[in-house]
């Protein structure tokens, strides 16, 4: 589990993630990319957050690539307006 505040994260840290192939849990799960705004990527939002939500909360790193669980290359997201992002997180995934 990450322990550091979201904006503290960095890109070494990412890595070593993948370095020591630290595998998803039920804690910990691994996006490549970010969800489809349509009805089938609010499902998998909502079911992804849900999941911490009535577990122990955990961490999604979105920009991971994985394979079987296992995390295998930093790959990143470009988001152009993180502010819309966010919101489009929060009020299109009702």
């Amino acid at each position: 589990m990450l322990t550091r505040a979201l904006n503290e994260i960095t890109i070494a840290e990412l890595q070593s993630l993948i370095d020591n192939q630290i595998p998803e849990s039920r804690r910990l799960e691994y996006k490549r990319d970010l969800w489809p705004r349509n009805k089938e990527g609010n499902k998998e939002f909502l079911k992804d957050i849900s999941a911490f939500a009535n577990s122990q909360g955990g961490d999604l790193i979105v920009g991971i690539e994985e394979v079987e669980g296992q995390p295998n290359a930093l790959v990143g997201v470009e988001v152009n307006d993180t502010g819309a992002e966010t919101l489009a997180l929060v009020s299109d995934r009702k």
